[in-house]
């Protein structure tokens, strides 16, 4: 089929737990809304999912914040830092991990963005345009108001890629 042509796609919804594919399945997976998990369950999770790619497949993971305001007054022990994840993710072999806020969250992402400073100060200075006076929406115009914020993002998504057969 032609790039792009979804017409032939499936789409499958399982539990982690258990996974009733064969190795090498997928070329992509999503879960755009996360992963439950606590503790261990994720490491768990991203190994049992890895073997289900095929090579040169990706995963797209949505992550709750755990820095976050909104997600440490409502579930303190959810949500992982994007160091931690990226570790993760690198002992589970994929070979290439990026990150992209999310705002205004998960559930309905108005704004998907490469997660740097001066990608969020564009997000916030359109998302605000009109909401607040001109000087107000003009400091989320300097990248360092913005670096600021970064951190405190209520969500991300991941983006990981697995080896194709070149890279082993």
């Amino acid at each position: 089929s032609a790039p792009g042509d979804i017409s032939s796609t499936d789409i499958l919804v399982a539990s982690w737990r258990r996974l009733p594919f064969t190795s090498a399945s997928f070329d992509l997976i999503l879960a755009p809304r996360g992963v439950p998990f606590r503790g261990v369950a994720l490491e768990a999770a991203l190994n049992a999912i890895r073997p289900l790619l095929r090579p040169g497949g990706a995963l797209f993971l949505g992550v709750a914040n755990r820095r976050s305001p909104v997600h440490r007054a409502s579930a303190p022990s959810s949500g992982i830092s994007p160091r931690r994840l990226k570790s993760l993710l690198r002992r589970a072999e994929y070979v290439s991990v990026e990150f992209y806020g999310v705002m205004p969250d998960l559930d309905v992402p108005e704004y998907i963005f490469p997660l740097s400073p001066y990608a969020l100060s564009f997000a916030l200075r359109h998302r605000y345009r009109r909401r607040l006076p001109p000087r107000w929406s003009g400091w989320f115009a300097h990248p360092l108001v913005a670096a600021f914020f970064l951190p405190f993002l209520p969500a991300w998504y991941v983006l990981a890629r697995v080896p194709d057969e070149s890279e082993g």
